[in-house]
């Protein structure tokens, strides 16, 4: 193990602790309640790996509920769950609540130091990546002449794409709407080979149906009326690099078949030869198309797009990512022509309010471009804005506040119709006290609940009610002694500990 690498194992097993510490050694710390861990991370640097069991002892929180905070709290920290179930559905809600791996119980000595090795290894590799976080952006800008490189998830492309480069991968699919920035993408892959390695970039719908196939693999001399000499294809011009495949669901069916073949065997056939070429390379694709639909609709070959998306690249619209604009909009400002510009912050805030669904990062590009026009002193005001933005938020506003009004009068309207009525008995000369009248309530409430839900926990039921559960439980006794209800009815109802209902007859 690692020495500067400190490994956390939290499990309410004393014995398997002292098991994994001597299967790991000194770079191990036990813990037996969450308390004594969090203890140790707020007093200690942050541990390299954490192990976690997943059912603690009885009060303590579940080991799931702990990694969601740790991954919240440690975000470089590898998460290792440890559980002796081994079914797919434990392993799957580890993972969903940010756990890196998942280890049985049970697993051979050598097997669990190598997966522990490996976690420290991915952590160290983090650390160093957390170290050019910042520049990483920036650098692969600086390197593609790309100025309109920045936010949140050019950041985390930055760290995702030299992973998948040096992955197994043979095939990687960029998928977004029109102007979310898939070409930006591609420009961040080609910043990282900066000339050693061919990246061919390729629009397939700019080509002829009937000399796409020459273009993408070639062709030999004489193969159609005018091939006067043979020509080298693309594909092979990126031989031992890369082929950037944009706007991939435009190809033929025809050309979809060869280009299944070229990536399958990699090795392509000129149009004309009689012998194919070895050749090694890479691809890159996208669209701003869903290819599964288009599979499912028969208009894109399935075993193709199988291929094109061994990894897939996913791009969200600019509505869905607003929080970007507080760096876009500035280094747009920056890198315009004519610049730099500065622009007011109440603008920045109208500019929120848009929904830049047409085009995306484009759209804003664009639009910014525009308010050049009137960015007198080099300030853009809300002022500059498009006439053609302010008319759109207006009807989107319109739109929005009718269809408010539309949910209220439903709202309302099923909201008569549910509600539901509770007849508490008073006999007037009785005199029933109030208090006596309360409890009636209460015990009513508490049979509705039951009717719709089942028996329920105190927690439960203390949701539902509103109430704290400490004055809950002290109600439910009083309900008892009143003579208002059984314990038995009651416990039916509720599931209570026996501690905090009194027996009957008692």
């Amino acid at each position: 193990m690692h020495p500067l690498s400190p490994i956390y194992h939290l499990d309410d097993d004393e014995l398997f602790l002292a098991q994994v510490r001597e299967i790991l050694g000194e770079a191990v710390r036990s813990f037996t309640s969450p308390a004594e861990l969090w203890q140790a991370i707020d007093r200690a640097p942050d541990p390299a790996v954490v192990i976690l069991d997943i059912f603690l002892a009885e009060g303590e929180e579940d080991g799931r509920g702990l990694a969601k905070q740790l991954r919240s709290r440690l975000p470089g920290t590898m998460i290792v769950m440890c559980s002796d179930l081994h079914d797919t559905q434990t392993v799957r809600s580890c993972i969903a609540r940010g756990a890196d791996d998942f280890l049985f119980k049970g697993q051979d000595e050598q097997g669990m130091r190598a997966r522990i090795f490996a976690a420290q290894q991915e952590y160290l590799r983090r650390q160093e990546q957390e170290k050019r976080k910042h520049g990483n952006a920036a650098s692969l800008a600086t390197a593609a002449g790309l100025a309109h490189v920045a936010g949140r998830t050019a950041r985390e492309l930055s760290e995702r794409i030299p992973r998948l480069i040096s992955s197994a991968l043979s095939s990687i699919h960029i998928f977004g709407e029109t102007g979310t920035g898939k070409e930006v993408v591609a420009d961040m892959f080609a910043a990282h080979f900066a000339g050693r390695l061919p990246f061919i970039r390729i629009h397939c719908g700019t080509f002829p149906a009937g000399l796409i196939e020459s273009e993408l693999f070639g062709h030999v001399k004489g193969a159609f009326t005018g091939a006067q000499q043979s020509k080298i294809g693309l594909f092979e011009q990126a031989d031992g690099g890369w082929v950037f495949l944009d706007e991939v669901a435009t190809l033929s069916a025809a050309t979809q078949v060869a280009l299944l073949r070229v990536l399958e065997n990699q090795e392509l056939r000129p149009v004309g030869a009689s012998m194919p070429k070895k050749i090694s390379v890479r691809v890159l694709s996208a669209t701003n198309e869903n290819l599964e639909s288009l599979v499912e609709k028969g208009l894109f070959r399935r075993d193709l797009w199988q291929r094109l998306c061994e990894a897939v690249i996913h791009l969200p619209p600019l509505h869905t990512r607003k929080d970007e604009l507080d760096e876009l909009v500035p280094l747009f400002c920056q890198t315009m022509r004519g610049g730099p510009y500065s622009i007011a912050a109440a603008t920045v805030q109208v500019l929120k309010q848009y929904d830049w669904r047409h085009g995306n990062i484009r759209e804003l590009r664009n639009c910014l471009r525009a308010m050049t026009e009137h960015a007198y002193g080099g300030l853009m005001s809300p002022s500059a804005i498009p006439a053609y933005i302010w008319s759109q938020m207006t009807a989107l506003e319109a739109a929005t506040e009718a269809g408010a009004e539309e949910k209220e009068k439903v709202s309302n309207s099923a909201s008569v119709s549910s509600k539901e009525q509770i007849i508490l008995d008073w006999d007037r000369e009785a005199q029933i006290p109030f208090e006596r009248l309360s409890m009636q309530l209460l015990l009513s409430l508490i049979r509705r609940c039951y009717a719709k839900e089942g028996r329920m926990t105190l927690r439960q039921l203390a949701r539902l009610l509103l109430i704290p559960r400490s004055t809950l439980s002290t109600k439910l006794q009083d309900l008892i002694k009143k003579d208002l209800v059984s314990a038995t009815e009651l416990k039916a109802m509720v599931n209570v500990s026996g501690d905090s209902i009194p027996q009957e007859g008692a």
